[in-house]
């Protein structure tokens, strides 16, 4: 019988030719093919937001920007859904509304309906909240739109959004360098808002998109609003927003159900539609770059590019 230590010399030894040998096994072997674990630039990009602690701050509301001609939009691939890699940024968006006691009802209502289809709508507490979303493809945005049912066909108007912003997340060399450039020029809607938005930490810049008030009582119930034409000329692209909801027309706990970033040219990555739905009442729709239109009574599509 060997001695022990030769043994256990044996043992250390073979102990550490399967340790050498199974990384290249498991990754190199004919069974499983070449496989190399991919960088995941996105969950990085996640988990730098959720160490954000603190939310972004109502603004004074600044001249509104000029509402464009009335449109349906042809639902083109959907951009964002949970499904296709869209995630909430919990610390950027507000919590669900503490009425809603049951943990059932909670999941059902929580922000991430928002990206789900369904009946499903986001309640928080309140009449101002944000949602927060980062999704999986870089877009250039240029029109953000808001739908409400009619007047005339409707009572609650009280769930209607009133005074809104939209934030784009700045990542990148560029986009920083054209970021610090339009800071330090800024004039304007675009100069008021950036004096007046808290600063971000965590080295996270934040520009503000547009800001604008949705008017429930006119007869055009679909109203347009053209993001801030010095940050739509620097031709900046996000992968994330933020929609903040300042004031509603009324109601205390506010549903903001799914919300859908379309994109019709998922190559380029510069045609994306932004769609939130409030149930039956309305949607909320953030355009691209180039914008495919059709009307609802002939069926005819259109296709428009961004203006200054």
């Amino acid at each position: 019988m060997p001695p022990k230590w030769m043994m256990l010399s044996v043992c250390a030894l073979a102990l550490g030719l399967l340790l050498y040998l199974c990384p290249r096994i498991s990754f190199t072997g004919a069974a499983l093919g070449p496989f190399k674990l991919p960088y995941n630039e996105h969950a990085v990009r996640l988990a730098k937001l959720e160490e954000i602690s603190s939310s972004l701050q109502p603004i004074p509301s600044p001249t509104s920007s000029k509402i464009q001609p009335t449109t349906s939009l042809t639902i083109l691939e959907d951009f964002v859904s949970h499904s296709n890699g869209a995630a909430v940024i919990g610390n950027l968006t507000s919590p669900v509304s503490t009425s809603l006691l049951s943990g059932v009802l909670k999941r059902k209502h929580s922000a991430w309906s928002a990206l789900d289809d369904g009946n499903a709508c986001w309640i928080f507490h309140g009449q101002s909240g944000q949602l927060a979303i980062a999704f999986a493809e870089i877009i250039n945005i240029s029109h953000v739109t808001v739908a409400h049912t009619p007047l005339e066909l409707t009572d609650s108007v009280e769930m209607a959004p009133r005074k809104m912003i939209l934030w784009g997340m700045v990542e990148g060399k560029e986009n920083l360098e054209k970021y610090n450039a339009l800071r330090q020029n800024a004039t304007g809607i675009l100069l008021e808002l950036f004096q007046s938005a808290l600063v971000i930490t965590h080295n996270i810049a934040f520009i503000p998109l547009t800001s604008f008030d949705y008017n429930v009582h006119t007869t055009q119930h679909i109203q347009s609003f053209a993001i801030l034409p010095a940050v739509a000329n620097a031709g900046m692209d996000f992968g994330v927003v933020v929609f903040e909801i300042l004031e509603n027309w009324g109601v205390s706990s506010y549903p903001h159900t799914p919300v859908r970033f379309w994109d019709s040219n998922r190559e380029r990555h510069r045609r994306g539609l932004t769609r939130t739905r409030y149930g039956s009442h309305g949607f909320i729709v953030v355009w691209g770059s180039s914008e495919v239109m059709t009307d609802r009574n002939s069926g005819h599509v259109t296709e428009t590019q961004r203006g200054g």
